[in-house]
């Protein structure tokens, strides 16, 4: 069965071999995002009982999603454009309260009154 993550998790011991998007292999750690399969069936009944298991805490805890429905991958793929946004933003904040723009408005307005 095929799976996208709907968020970060680690220690699940059963995907040391998940690649994320980026090419970055962590065992037993998935990126949000990140495409897999767990077992080589297609149906949930024709899992091992091992493998229905996983997919079961999977998809209960909200950790995944089926790769294969275009609504649930449009909807990660949405909230990762969204986070990346939220983190760009952040980092602008952060580079105007390092106070090098008031300092520069401060600079000029001595020049000005200086004058």
């Amino acid at each position: 069965m095929k799976f996208i993550a709907k968020k970060d998790f680690a220690r699940v011991a059963e995907l040391v071999d998940v690649v994320d998007p980026q090419g970055l292999k962590h065992p037993g750690h998935v990126h949000k995002g990140t495409t897999f399969s767990i077992g080589k069936a297609d149906a949930l009944g024709d899992l091992s009982k091992r493998d229905q298991m996983l997919v079961a805490t999977l998809i209960l805890s909200g950790s995944v999603a089926d790769a294969t429905d275009a609504k649930a991958v449009k909807a990660v793929q949405d909230d990762i454009a969204q986070d990346k946004r939220r983190e760009e933003e952040a980092a602008r904040r952060n580079a105007a309260a390092d106070g090098s723009a008031l300092i520069a408005q401060l600079t000029a307005l001595m020049a000005k009154a200086a004058k």
